[in-house]
């Protein structure tokens, strides 16, 4: 029976994505607005591409952000080390903390250094044993399962509001209504044609049936989700 692998830390990942310049250009929306028979201007558009790269930013970090399994490696592994930190600490002779202070004017100044990176290196451990614990009791009450898209809603939410004040309409949505053109399978809705022409147009986006994708945008309007516009 193969091993299962023990999941790493996922050293250096930081929770920040860098937009490629011109990603999302303004003439594909206006291809979009005229296709649908939208009036449009700059303000629209630009209002358009910034919903997109909120999407395409909470994308990519849900796509990259480490698992939790990860996140309680990390927890182990500073667990561990800091451990040994505290231990060296506590352990170490008044000689080598002479040795370690002779830089420094005033030797006791250094000791209380020592001493107070001890308190807190013994605070920094705890929570992530804490961290371990919340973790632990979460598996045990909680069906873990596929996350909530929350960023797919959001962005739903945001393009339905630039939608309703573009053209004064209602985002409606219409479960179902298909059409076939030019070979491609089309939503009758020009709300939700809207919502899925500027869908397609976010790179690395999901791979979603028109009757998944329905049932996302049906989600988002039963339950919307605060979107960046107030930002």
């Amino acid at each position: 029976m193969a091993m299962k692998k023990r999941a790493k830390p996922k050293e250096n990942w930081e929770n920040v994505v860098e937009v490629p310049r011109d990603l999302f250009k303004k003439e594909d929306y206006q291809e979009i607005l005229q296709k649908l028979d939208i009036l449009f201007n700059d303000q629209i558009i630009k209002k358009i591409i910034t919903a997109q790269i909120h999407y395409y930013t909470s994308m990519m970090i849900i796509n990259e952000r480490p698992r939790m399994t990860e996140v309680c490696a990390a927890m182990k592994r500073l667990i561990k080390y800091g451990k040994l930190y505290q231990e060296c600490l506590r352990k170490m002779d008044d000689k080598s903390r002479e040795k370690m202070a002779v830089v420094i004017e005033t030797p006791f100044e250094f000791w209380n250094i020592l001493d107070r990176n001890l308190s807190d290196t013994t605070i920094v451990t705890g929570r992530a044993k804490g961290v371990l614990e919340d973790w632990k009791y979460f598996k045990k009450s909680h069906k873990i399962g596929a996350p909530l898209d929350w960023s797919l809603r959001s962005y739903i939410c945001e393009l339905a509001e630039i939608y309703r004040e573009t053209t004064g309409k209602k985002a409606g949505f219409t479960r179902g209504a298909y059409s076939k053109k030019d070979k491609k399978e089309e939503f009758n809705s020009p709300f939700m044609r809207f919502i899925s022409y500027c869908f397609k147009k976010v790179p690395g986006h999901p791979r979603l049936t028109n009757d998944a994708f329905a049932s996302s945008i049906e989600r988002a309007m039963k339950n919307p989700i605060t979107t960046h516009s107030s930002l």
